[in-house]
């Protein structure tokens, strides 16, 4: 009989101790949200605080780990500019970035702008705008300008590649990666002169 009672005991103990336990780690404000909201909730606060610790000097813009949901793309790396193949072009070339569903080319006639957009190529559906200058646009996959159409599957390709016409003078670009989440910084400024 004396056994019974301490088990029971015991028992509320540990219930006690359980809820205590439990009412301390909660850090829930959603009183009366099921288990699945309060999940979702402590997710958003951990993307949340991941992506005000990871920020980019080159546009002061916020991102969350690269590829996560809802993440703003990182900035555009490898870009470079040159001499296109035919007269008055010049050649811009850039990597691709994981999440990223678009991009913009930024141009201008200075290394410190004003920049403009000349061209915004969407990496999903294969559509595409571009100033009338503007000569190609394509990847491995597609091209962009001249359109070949929408695309069946997002492209993947490793880089892009854009061609200006800019008669004799030096072009400056920039590119910047973007997704539903937002744009990603603007990429390091290239300048390339036609041949």
């Amino acid at each position: 009989m004396h056994q019974r009672r301490r088990v029971w005991a015991l028992a509320a103990v540990a219930a006690i101790a359980i809820s205590v336990i439990g009412a301390l780690v909660w850090t829930g404000d959603d009183a009366g949200q099921d288990d699945e909201s309060s999940t979702t909730s402590t997710e958003r606060s951990t993307t949340t605080t991941t992506s005000s610790s990871s920020s980019t000097s080159a546009s002061d813009t916020t991102t969350t780990a690269e590829g996560g949901p809802g993440a703003v793309p990182r900035a555009v790396s490898d870009v470079s500019a040159g001499p296109g193949g035919g007269s008055g072009e010049v050649v811009l070339n850039w990597d691709a970035v994981t999440g990223a569903t678009g991009y913009r080319v930024l141009r201008s006639a200075a290394p410190n702008g004003p920049f403009e957009t000349v061209a915004d190529l969407n990496v999903t559906t294969g559509s595409a705008t571009a100033a009338p200058d503007v000569v190609n646009v394509w990847s491995e996959e597609h091209s962009y300008i001249p359109s070949a159409g929408a695309l069946d599957a997002p492209d993947r390709s490793p880089e892009f590649q854009y061609i200006d016409v800019v008669s004799a003078e030096q072009r400056c670009y920039r590119v910047v990666a973007y997704s539903a989440a937002g744009d990603g910084p603007a990429s390091v400024t290239a300048c390339g002169s036609p041949p």
